[in-house]
């Protein structure tokens, strides 16, 4: 399994879904507040995530 992890300057929602159709992907855009770990779980596509505002934690099953 392969990550990337990019930083750069803030960025809007709109930004962020331009730039997605600027890629040709099909972008979604919600808000969610999660209060309890996600179990890990596996997907079978590439993943794009703009993160807009608040924090993000990933981890892979070996804790990396």
């Amino acid at each position: 399994m392969k990550f990337e992890f990019v930083t750069g300057a803030p960025i809007s929602e709109e930004q962020a879904l331009r730039e997605a159709a600027e890629m040709g992907l099909h972008a979604i855009a919600y808000d969610h507040q999660q209060t309890e770990d996600s179990e890990v779980h596996f997907h079978e596509f590439n993943v794009n995530i703009w993160l807009i505002s608040g924090e993000a934690a990933f981890a892979t099953p070996d804790g990396e």
